[in-house]
């Protein structure tokens, strides 16, 4: 098998360390919302006095039922709380083997690199011998973090553009920044590839276009992730070897109020 389905070498293990935190904290307050709903529920249906319906003769089924459910709801918490630990656990022996196994990777292709995480990974992995392959659509802000990343002594090539095809750049830009990842490739094989371009926008107010705001979103944050991957592939299937690293969002932990994804969320919910 392709060394590409394996997540656990050292390009990966910078980005799992830093959501290993995230995902702690994510696996505790679900504990705590799971137990606290179990517990709501017991003592609603407790209020109900039950022995005194018995001792009328007068026994709900219905309710006890949904009491026995509670409870167990209550007890099966600290099992999938034990199952989230594990997995927790494996996730984290994965990152600290492939530390100790995979060399760091000397060549990286870093998408939205002109701010936040993909300016942050950009600094992280330069350095002496490292190529760095960079894309984001505000130049002036690329060039500042290919001079941050040169001044480490990286080998840094950049692109002004988009990861996919929209309204405002044209129907071009999927094969331009696919001819530009396959050159990058040939230039220096690419070991890991972090398809980190992504947008969100504020669709909150009656004026606001939630339609072209959805397409905008769906464009970069879901096409522009395969525009990205699959010409990076190709390379690494032929080697046999590479990393992808996909990123994912904030919204998975609660909803993002004033995101178009919320908002045709509420407006389905109000018309579906």
């Amino acid at each position: 098998m392709p060394k590409i389905t394996r997540q656990c070498g050292h390009g990966s293990s910078a980005i799992k360390a830093a959501l290993f935190a995230r995902l702690a904290a994510h696996i505790r307050n679900k504990l705590i919302c799971s137990a606290e709903i179990a517990w709501s529920r017991i003592l609603s249906i407790l209020s109900i006095d039950l022995r005194e319906q018995v001792k009328q003769g007068v026994t709900d089924v219905s309710k006890m039922a949904q009491l026995l459910h509670a409870a167990a709801e209550l007890a099966i918490a600290p099992l999938n709380w034990l199952f989230q630990l594990a997995c927790l656990l494996c996730a984290w022996i994965g990152v600290l083997q492939g530390r100790q196994r995979s060399p760091a990777p000397r060549s990286v292709l870093i998408t939205g690199a002109t701010s936040g995480i993909g300016e942050a990974l950009a600094v992280h992995y330069a350095g002496a011998g490292v190529v760095l392959s960079l894309t984001g659509r505000n130049r002036e802000a690329l060039e500042r973090v290919a001079a941050l990343c040169r001044a480490k002594g990286a080998t840094v090539a950049t692109r002004a553009g988009g990861v996919a095809d929209s309204p405002a750049a044209g129907s071009g830009v999927r094969n331009e920044f696919a001819a530009w990842i396959r050159e990058r490739d040939h230039a220096a094989p690419l070991d890991l590839v972090v398809a980190n371009a992504g947008i969100n926008e504020d669709t909150s107010g009656a004026d606001k276009d939630l339609e072209g705001a959805a397409r905008a979103i769906f464009s970069v944050n879901v096409e522009g992730v395969f525009n990205t991957i699959f010409p990076a592939l190709e390379g690494m299937r032929a080697r046999g070897s590479g990393q992808i690293a996909l990123m994912a969002s904030l919204a998975s932990f609660g909803a993002l109020t004033g995101s178009a994804a919320c908002e045709l969320a509420c407006t389905m919910r109000c018309h579906g």
